[in-house]
C-alpha cells in the first residue's frame, strides 16, 4: 500500500493528539478527518469509506475497542471491511497479541514515530 493520498479518519479524545497525528499524516501527504468520540467515529464511518483508520483504544463512554466492534458490526458502515490501528500510549508486554486479538488490524504505541508510521502503512 502506498503511504500518500489515503483517505484517513484519526479518532481519539484528546484535541491535542488528533491535531499532532492529523498533522503528521497530512504531512505525508494523506486527507485526514477526526473524531473526538467512539460516537462521532460511528456515525462517520456511515457516511465516508475511509482507507484506513487509527484509533485510540483508552477514550471515556466508548473505548476503541467497543467502538471497533460496533463498527464491524454496523449495517450502514461503510468501512467494515477498513483496516483499523489501535493507538495507545500503553507500553505493554503483548500489546500486539492484544490489539490483534481485539480485533485490530495493527497497533501503534504514542508518541507516534514517523519513521513507524511510514511502514506500518505499507503493509496494511
Amino acid at each position: 500500500m502506498i503511504t500518500k493520498g489515503l483517505e484517513v479518519l484519526v479518532v481519539d479524545d484528546s484535541g491535542m493528539n488528533r491535531k499532532l497525528f492529523s498533522m503528521l499524516l497530512k504531512k505525508m501527504g494523506n486527507a485526514v478527518d477526526e473524531a473526538g468520540s467512539g460516537a462521532s467515529c460511528l456515525d462517520m464511518v456511515c457516511e465516508k469509506k475511509y482507507d484506513l483508520i487509527f484509533m485510540d483504544h483508552m477514550m471515556p463512554e466508548m473505548d476503541g475497542i467497543e467502538t471497533l466492534n460496533r463498527m464491524k458490526c454496523l449495517e450502514q458502515s461503510l468501512n467494515r471491511g477498513t483496516p483499523v490501528v489501535a493507538l495507545t500510549a500503553n507500553d505493554m508486554n503483548g500489546g500486539k497479541e492484544f490489539y490483534l486479538g481485539a480485533g485490530f488490524n495493527e497497533y501503534l504505541e504514542k508518541p507516534v514515530i514517523p519513521q513507524r508510521l511510514e511502514e506500518l502503512i505499507q503493509i496494511l
